[in-house]
């Protein structure tokens, strides 16, 4: 695929509020400050859906608003994958929680690591993702939140076909084309196969030193991934939801962000 015609502007960018190091109403000022459209953050302490009352929802609402700001997606940490039967309940419990959470504060994504899909010999674990997905995308479905499972650990044709034999349109992917790199897959191919199914994009850059080393993150625009490509393909895919800026590597990752934040504004305006 070349570049062809204009990109149609209609992509929105966020920014991760963790990686501010500072509390939730000072990132907030600071992403509003930065030109960010949207925000995600970590359900995790205060602001786990079992620590936030509906007080302290309305009081979130509030502030995204005050700061012209929309909740982009809310992550869902886990300990375990979703394909994993002990205390699979309460795992499916506790995401479902994560989606009530999201749903209160406006938001159409929650965004996690399902786990890797396994092969098919693991019939047990293939089973018990299944299973895990298929309940979740029904409350998805009637609640009106997607899950965007994070990608890397395999292709994206491989998450497709693995989610094409759930009936649920709220199960997608949160495309992460750094995490693809860095496990040896095309993130643009990425694109191609999963198309309607990408729900969030999170920004992210690895590059390696040489055959052999661990690759280490980057500030977006400073490795050699073609982002320009990937703006097309998410145009042409249809996609003009959510590109999540994160830093998480470094010491100076608000900075990094915030300046990522720009590079993606920069190429998602060219040529419109």
């Amino acid at each position: 695929m070349t570049w062809i015609g204009n990109l149609m502007n209609l992509c929105k960018f966020g920014v991760k509020l963790e990686c501010f190091g500072v509390p939730l109403r000072k990132a907030l000022l600071l992403a509003a400050q930065a030109g960010a459209q949207g925000v995600q953050f970590d359900a995790v302490g205060e602001l786990s859906p079992a620590k936030l009352s509906e007080s302290g929802r309305r009081e979130i609402s509030i502030l995204l608003r005050s700061y012209n700001l929309q909740l982009a997606a809310i992550f869902c940490p886990l300990r375990n994958g979703l394909d994993t039967s002990i205390d699979q309940e309460q795992r499916l419990i506790h995401v479902k929680q994560n989606m009530d959470l999201a749903f209160d504060l406006g938001s159409k994504v929650l965004a996690l690591h399902a786990g890797q899909i396994p092969q098919e010999k693991e019939n047990s674990r293939i089973a018990t993702l299944t299973e895990s997905l298929t309940f979740l995308g029904a409350h998805g479905d009637r609640a009106g939140v997607s899950l965007a499972l994070e990608t890397g650990l395999e292709s994206g044709k491989v998450l497709a076909d693995f989610l094409a034999t759930i009936d649920s349109g709220a199960l997608g992917a949160g495309l992460n084309p750094g995490n693809l790199k860095l496990h040896g897959h095309d993130p643009l191919q990425a694109v191609l196969d999963l198309g309607k199914r990408i729900k969030l994009v999170h920004a992210t850059e690895f590059e390696s030193n040489g055959p052999g080393r661990t690759a280490r993150e980057v500030p977006l625009g400073k490795g050699d991934f073609d982002w320009n490509s990937l703006m097309v393909y998410l145009d042409q895919s249809g996609f003009h939801d959510y590109l999540i800026c994160e830093k998480n590597e470094g010491t100076d990752k608000a900075t990094q962000m915030i300046n990522g934040l720009d590079f993606l504004k920069t190429l998602n305006n060219f040529g419109s």
